[in-house]
């Protein structure tokens, strides 16, 4: 990224991106200090780098000090040219006879350096050697001390290169990338510039083709695409390797319409077929896209990488960032990070939604309703909380506190006389463990409840089938005398044939079927044809988002056998439902 260095910024740009602090005193420096000194027959040689306001030695041999002010710098003035800078005796030259360094400890007397030049152009410090009485060099000697210097700026290239390149491709790799990118910031801090970040592999076809075929296959695939990349951008940019199949680089100076042409290469390129191991394999691009400048440097790349989960979502080439999509993903961040608190200090609550039996208009059950009272943001949506506890390893403990609230207000309830059944949602990620069946029956017991007051709703889903651990916890919740019900059934996912080997008793049809279904002719025929077919299986049926009189009698008429929606309760606290006998 910094490639063409000409000015005294971009200098000390470059010098605060290589960071040479980390590679001070490494044997590899200390080896050429003390080369230095045994070639020219002298007590001192520094290898120095000189900064803003100060030199700094990485490497010393005879030297007392590690650092000096840049005021007291020869070396800088060596780097201001482009070959040996020599002074036969200091205390003779007016430009240092009254150098810190010669009046006082460790007084030199001579000096000869030469500038270690990058391979970008400029001079980042320079590599000397001292002595305490003057000297002359030879011309051999000065040609010595240049190719000495050139060793060292190689050197110590190669030791900055270490953990900064990806193996794989030999690209630099994302930390090299965020040293860039802030020394570009430093460079230019006025400047617009667009930063792209692009997948070329899809992970799970990767672990695929290595679990087939070994790393070497997919290791192949990336290193030609990152080849084709680079030759690509060659007289445009740097690339960079920051992730197993990403890579990034950075756009300035270029018009919109010469940026969407150079996007649209990268995407034909990109996606040509690569041969593999005998195998022709398409990859992909899916790319995020941000402007930045000085200003955001450092949080450029994460914007790209918002953008680019949202291109790998929506399936598009290139995705521009959205500041309101990045205000979700760190909402939903702050929800999972914040929600132990919320168990521990009483923020959730619990709402229970009436069942009605719809040939009597009777409550005959709840369903338990998990509610979130935050307390910076207010009352959260179980829509924006739920699936984002989901993701997470806290979905077992907030499911066994919903279990155990619960089951405690079922039978405050029962002890009243209010019989009636429970309904309880449970997630996919609740049977990972596969210890659901046993956190039930714990709480079972404590409570004293008869599992047949208890009903669990499980989404429909490939996950249902292709887990096999759920199919043996339902099996022995269901042993317990616990009811299963499939909730939302028929919005999406649809194989009936789980339906004959999970031990299902309930099916509850989803909302965006029942509401406006008397009038709707597909929408009548499906919800005609699943609860026909739930009474020929056996199960029972519960229309669920029932709003208005005319979908509560039509579904009577076909026999479905409960429903819950507004048209009989809205979700009501525990107190509210102790007053509710009779919904009509």
């Amino acid at each position: 990224m910094v490639q063409s260095l000409k000015t005294e910024e971009e200098r000390l740009a470059l010098i605060r991106s290589l960071d040479l602090l980390k590679i001070v005193d490494l044997p590899e420096l200390k080896r050429m200090t003390q080369l230095v000194c045994e070639i020219f027959d002298m007590p001192m040689a520094l290898i120095s780098i000189v900064g803003e306001d100060h030199q700094y030695f990485i490497s010393r041999e005879g030297f007392p000090v590690s650092s000096t002010n840049r005021s007291a710098s020869v070396c800088d003035f060596t780097i201001r040219g482009r070959e040996v800078l020599e002074v036969e005796d200091m205390t003779q030259d007016p430009r240092f006879a009254d150098n810190c360094l010669v009046v006082d400890a460790p007084h030199l007397r001579f000096y000869a350096g030469a500038p270690l030049i990058t391979s970008s152009g400029y001079a980042i410090g320079a590599l000397c050697v001292l002595d305490h009485k003057p000297r002359k060099l030879t011309e051999q000697q000065r040609h010595q001390l240049e190719t000495l210097a050139t060793l060292t700026i190689d050197q110590i290239s190669l030791l900055r290169s270490v953990g900064r390149r990806e193996p794989v491709t030999g690209l630099p790799n994302r930390q090299q990338f965020a040293l860039d990118l802030a020394a570009l910031a430093d460079i230019r801090p006025y400047d617009r510039h667009t930063l792209m970040i692009l997948d070329v592999f899809d992970v799970h076809a990767a672990h695929l083709l290595g679990q087939a075929r070994g790393m070497a296959p997919v290791e192949s695939l990336i290193r030609q695409i990152g080849e084709r990349l680079s030759k690509l951008l060659s007289d445009i940019a740097p690339l960079y390797h920051v992730g197993v199949s990403r890579f990034a680089f950075v756009l300035s100076e270029l018009s919109s319409d010469e940026r969407e042409a150079i996007l649209e290469r990268i995407r034909l390129v990109a996606t040509r077929s690569v041969l593999v191991d005998g195998l022709e394999i398409l990859p992909m691009c899916h790319g995020g896209i941000t402007a930045f400048d000085a200003s955001n440097a450092q949080d450029a790349l994460r914007r790209a990488i918002v953008a680019m989960h949202q291109a790998l979502d929506q399936r598009q080439p290139w995705v521009r960032y959205e500041p309101t999509r990045d205000l979700q993903l760190r909402r939903d961040y702050r929800l999972a990070a914040d929600l132990p608190v919320a168990i521990a200090n009483d923020q959730l609550y619990l709402m229970f939604q009436p069942r009605v039996e719809l040939a009597t208009r009777r409550m005959v059950g709840v369903e338990a309703l998990l509610r979130w009272k935050h307390d910076e943001l207010g009352e959260v949506s179980p829509g924006e909380f739920v699936p984002v506890i989901e993701r997470t390893a806290l979905m077992p403990q907030v499911t066994d506190w919903v279990i155990r609230q619960s089951l405690s207000q079922m039978r405050t309830w029962i002890a009243r006389g209010m019989n009636l059944a429970l309904s309880l949602n449970v997630s996919p990620a609740d049977f990972r463990r596969g210890d659901l069946p046993d956190r039930l029956l714990t709480q079972l017991r404590r409570t004293g409840l008869d599992p047949s007051h208890l009903e669990i709703e499980i989404t429909e889903g490939e996950w249902l089938e292709r887990t096999p651990e759920v199919s043996r916890q339902l099996s022995e919740i269901s042993q317990m005398g616990v009811r299963i019900a499939v909730d939302d059934f028929g919005a999406g996912y649809s194989n009936f044939a789980y339906l004959t080997t999970l031990p299902i008793n309930t099916i509850k049809i989803d909302r965006s079927l029942v509401q406006g279904f008397p009038s709707a002719i597909q929408k009548g025929a499906m919800v005609r044809s699943i609860i026909g077919l739930a009474h020929d299986l056996g199960f029972h049926t519960v229309a669920e988002g029932v709003e208005t009189e005319e979908e509560a009698v039509a579904l009577k008429t076909l026999r479905c056998r409960e429903a819950q929606g507004f048209i009989f309760s809205r979700p009501l606290l525990p107190r509210d439902i102790d007053r509710l006998r009779q919904v009509a």
